[in-house]
């Protein structure tokens, strides 16, 4: 999300709004789906899912980011553009999300 030295002490970081966005917020890289919600084309592509009653997807880094990105609210988003040196060209290379 940056693009430059930042001088911050962790211990001042950890206090703040900001920092429990980007670490206590699920980034959903992985996620259960039952047997229930699974797809036709899910249980061909996963023919065992009867042995567990569904499967463990793998979501893209892109798409766990924008269902990150899309769970936080107005406020909580500009507290993440808003911090220093945040820079959007940045942020869109490592998330894929444009701003």
């Amino acid at each position: 999300m940056f693009n430059g030295t930042i001088t911050v002490l962790m211990s001042d970081f950890i206090n703040t709004p900001a920092y429990n966005i980007l670490v206590n917020r699920n980034l959903p890289l992985t996620e259960w789906i039952y047997e229930s919600d699974m797809t036709d084309q899910q249980k061909k592509e996963q023919p065992k899912f009867f042995v567990m009653g569904g499967f463990l997807k793998v979501n893209t880094y892109e798409y766990a980011c924008k269902e990150w990105w899309e769970s936080l609210d107005d406020d909580e988003k500009k507290i993440i553009t808003s911090l220093k040196k945040f820079n959007k060209k940045v942020f869109a290379e490592v998330t894929g999300i444009k701003l």
